[in-house]
């Protein structure tokens, strides 16, 4: 298994498109598995910003919490089922557990490059409508990262990545609006 400081290292690079980055995330089941903690744990500190949004501010830090979770459970599913498919149709079945545990140690990074954000809005030194395109910028920001992640992990062409990065983002989207229509 990959070293902790290896695997924050990967953290720091892919968002600097570092190529590097790509092979310090570890790709045996056991890690591919453990590092689902990394995006649970998220969902906590997540609970409580999430009343920045003003969809999500009236509700309580546990019915946000519990609604990521729905949310996290679901998409994870349905995404990395589909992405498993599409991993082996190209034959790269191989890198599938270091594509799995890459992308989910990825959560931290963009946790952290929003944070600062989400912050501000939090203590309303700006407003959630002030801060809302750049949300959204870093939100493609991320997806560019995941593409550029997917590119080289699993040596396919960058528009087939940027497709699997946009699915990731249609998935967790059609899966939230179905939940916040419950």
């Amino acid at each position: 298994m990959k070293s902790f400081q290896q695997i924050l290292l990967g953290c720091l690079e892919i968002p600097l498109f570092m190529r590097k980055g790509v092979e310090r995330f570890p790709g045996d089941k056991k890690s591919a598995i453990l590092s689902f903690l990394v995006p649970l744990g998220l969902l906590i500190p997540l609970s409580f910003m999430a009343q920045v949004n003003p969809d999500l501010a009236t509700q309580s830090t546990i019915q946000s919490f519990v609604r990521f979770l729905e949310l996290f459970v679901l998409t994870s599913v349905l995404f990395y089922t589909i992405s498993y498919f599409c991993i082996q149709a190209l034959d790269r079945g191989g890198e599938y557990f270091r594509f799995i545990s890459g992308l989910n140690w990825l959560n931290l990074s963009f946790f952290l490059i929003n944070l600062p954000f989400l912050i501000l809005v939090y203590y309303h030194i700006y407003s959630f409508a002030e801060m809302q395109n750049l949300l959204i910028f870093l939100t493609l920001f991320a997806v560019v990262c995941n593409a550029f992640f997917t590119t080289y992990i699993l040596r396919i062409n960058w528009m087939l990545a940027t497709s699997l990065s946009i699915m990731s983002l249609l998935i967790e989207d059609s899966i939230q609006k179905a939940i916040m229509a419950i």
